[in-house]
């Protein structure tokens, strides 16, 4: 799969990111975890957060918002970790409890969602 950062005609901006979460288009949302700009990039995980508290995302964002735990921006990583709280993959324990480790306000917002009433039993 191509990621959108390798696509030289496509730009993508956060008012796209705006469209595509007012469309609920979470493989879209998902291929903006990608992209090279990290507002972007922050804008998708924020959109699949609510997304995901209004119970709108299940299990379609996980591998995106996992692979954003990693991002080099530590906002992307700390939103991501939000999201998967917020919809409640219980794959996703697992990569919360190394995101932990993580510095900045990432490894407390991991710690965050894990101590709150875990929601994975609503999206199994």
């Amino acid at each position: 799969m191509w990621g959108l950062d390798v696509l030289p005609l496509f730009e993508l901006s956060k008012s796209d990111v705006d469209k595509m979460e007012t469309k609920c288009d979470v493989k879209g949302l998902v291929k903006a975890l990608a992209y090279k700009d990290k507002d972007v990039r922050r804008a998708a995980a924020q959109a699949l957060r609510i997304m995901g508290r209004k119970g709108l995302v299940v299990g379609n964002a996980y591998d995106g918002l996992v692979v954003a735990l990693k991002d080099p921006d530590w906002v992307v990583r700390r939103v991501a970790a939000s999201a998967l709280g917020e919809i409640g993959d219980a794959r996703a324990i697992d990569e919360l409890v190394i995101a932990i480790k993580d510095q900045y306000a990432v490894g407390w917002m991991a710690a965050k969602v894990l101590g709150e009433d875990w929601r994975c039993t609503r999206n199994r």
